[in-house]
């Protein structure tokens, strides 16, 4: 069964330094993981039912979606939302449309590539899970 992983970056956090006194455009600290965001909301939104589902929250910056959830012929967008130490949500942020390709592989058979309606095709041995 295929499987499709989501991941996001953290949010970049710069502490106050007296040096910005001298230039405030300069970064005078290493950029660090923003200690005020404790969780991830994480949702996938359906284009063409215009349907979300809810994954949960999560501390890590990934997870995976069910495959049960999600078909080869549909379009959808990854939706996050960080969580606070204090529990408030912040709103979505929607990633770029993610297009399911209608090719996947059948691995019981060779040199051949099964199309959603059952078709089995000359495989050329290229994956093409998500454009």
């Amino acid at each position: 069964m295929p499987r499709i992983e989501a991941n996001w970056s953290f949010p970049q956090f710069t502490g106050y330094s007296i040096l910005n006194l001298l230039n405030p455009a300069i970064c005078w600290q290493e950029p660090r993981n923003n200690p005020l965001i404790k969780k991830f909301r994480v949702q996938v939104y359906f284009k063409e039912d215009a349907r979300t589902l809810d994954l949960g929250a999560t501390e890590e910056t990934y997870m995976a979606i069910p495959s049960d959830d999600y078909s080869l012929t549909t379009s959808y967008k990854i939706r996050i939302a960080t969580i606070g130490t204090d529990g408030k949500q912040s709103s979505f942020v929607e990633s770029d449309t993610l297009v399911a390709s209608p090719l996947r592989f059948d691995f019981s058979s060779l040199r051949s590539v099964t199309l959603p309606e059952g078709q089995k095709l000359k495989s050329q041995r290229l994956l093409f899970l998500i454009i």
